[in-house]
């Protein structure tokens, strides 16, 4: 049975296994569990924040909401964090410049930088299993996630990274539209 809900405190590690397992190649997912689940906590009970079980196991996860609140979180992760994570950054070669590099832009915004999309509410971050992948669990997430988020508002954006062909043509199938195109980046918008 496919059942999908609210994210509790005990689902944290399986979170992260599904995030190592699905985004191990992105930047986030090559720091160590104990980081990721930390990064992960900052959201809980602040933001859309769900899981698909089938059979009582979890399969994926969606994480959205107002992008003050996800920046707020994100801030708050940097803060509590900061030790953990230049150490870890540093003892990683593969992310040593990405990873600091994203610290001190934590510190040292230019107030003047034009944000890359204009819609507030966003989509942050879905991941399905691999072993779960093409059962139709993103989209039941991604419909979830729009019913809820539908009290917030009626438009939503999400990224992903540019080479990223399985998620663009996941969003692009699931209605959304291209927005904008930058260097790294697709961004993406939907009405709902």
């Amino acid at each position: 049975m496919i059942y999908i809900r609210q994210i509790n405190i005990d689902d944290f590690n399986e979170i992260v296994k599904i995030h190592k397992d699905v985004f191990a190649d992105h930047f986030l997912g090559q720091y160590s569990a104990n980081l990721i689940k930390r990064y992960y906590l900052q959201f809980f009970e602040k933001t859309t924040f769900l899981i698909i079980e089938e059979n009582e196991k979890i399969c994926g996860f969606i994480l959205g909401g107002h992008e003050k609140t996800l920046d707020s979180c994100k801030q708050a992760f940097i803060d509590s964090n900061k030790c953990m994570y230049l150490l870890e950054s540093i003892y990683r070669p593969q992310i040593y410049v990405k990873g600091i590099k994203k610290f001190f832009e934590y510190f040292i915004k230019n107030k003047n930088t034009q944000k890359p999309s204009q819609y507030s509410y966003r989509l942050l971050s879905m991941g399905i299993s691999k072993n779960q992948q093409k059962k139709g669990f993103g989209k039941k997430l991604l419909n979830c996630f729009e019913k809820i988020s539908l009290a917030n508002t009626k438009i939503y954006g999400v990224s992903c990274m540019r080479d990223n062909r399985v998620a663009s043509n996941f969003y692009i199938k699931n209605g959304f539209n291209l927005e904008k195109k930058c260097s790294k980046s697709l961004y993406f918008y939907k009405k709902i």
